[in-house]
């Protein structure tokens, strides 16, 4: 279950693979998580968004052992607040 999971949110978070069929194991997934997570946080500071906590950390470690420990609601859920809150800043 959480490799289809991983899969669909990772395609639904825009990052691409090079076979959706193919199913992640979850530090796999917790890499591009926490890679994404670090992008979102330079776009923050790029932008001057203002956005601030853990959720716009500049570290990968954090980003990857919170992925690791979270269930896949929680990463889902931080991912999209993440996504929502930087939209925001770019209108």
């Amino acid at each position: 279950m959480w490799c289809r999971t991983a899969v669909a949110l990772l395609i639904g978070g825009g990052c691409c693979l090079t076979s959706p069929a193919r199913a992640l194991e979850k530090p796999e997934f917790c890499r591009a998580y926490a890679k994404a997570a670090v992008a979102s946080a330079r776009e923050n500071v790029r932008l001057k968004c203002g956005l601030t906590g853990s959720r716009y950390s500049p570290s990968w470690q954090l980003h990857y052992g919170w992925c690791m420990s979270a269930g896949r609601g929680s990463v889902a859920g931080e991912r999209n607040i993440r996504m929502s809150e930087l939209q925001a800043c770019r209108r």
